[in-house]
């Protein structure tokens, strides 16, 4: 899984950053932003900061990267699932057929005995078909 996830991160990183170059602004209050605080190292972000760029928009910069956030997790997922239904899913099966499972240990006897269920249903062909 954590290929799937990586691989989705990337797609998604790769889409998400062509968006926020399209969105006119951002650098250059960033930039502005750096300048003042490196001018003024030692002064207060309401004297500081706030003159170049206002509360109120590093209040809807700070909202709109919380909302990206949530697309971008929303978006990776997306990406996973759909790999996984187009690939993954009809090599899983191979994989489980292939690896033992052992375990003394009986805090792990129910994920051994979730993987045993995986392992059956696989060969009768039932699942990974959602």
């Amino acid at each position: 899984m954590h290929r799937i996830s990586t691989n989705a991160e990337r797609r998604v990183d790769k889409e998400l950053i062509q968006d926020f170059k399209r969105v006119h602004g951002k650098n250059n209050l960033l930039y502005q932003m750096a300048e003042a605080s490196l001018k003024t190292p030692d002064g207060t972000i309401k004297d500081v900061i706030f003159p170049v760029v206002s509360e109120v928009t590093l209040k809807n910069l700070v909202k709109e990267y919380k909302s990206t956030l949530n697309a971008y997790r929303e978006k990776v997922y997306t990406v996973m699932r759909s790999s996984y239904g187009g690939y993954y899913r009809r090599i899983l099966p191979l994989i489980l057929n292939k690896l033992e499972f052992r375990s003394n240990n009986e805090v792990h006897r129910p994920v051994i005995q979730a993987i045993s269920l995986l392992k059956k249903y696989a060969d009768i062909g039932i699942l990974f078909d959602f």
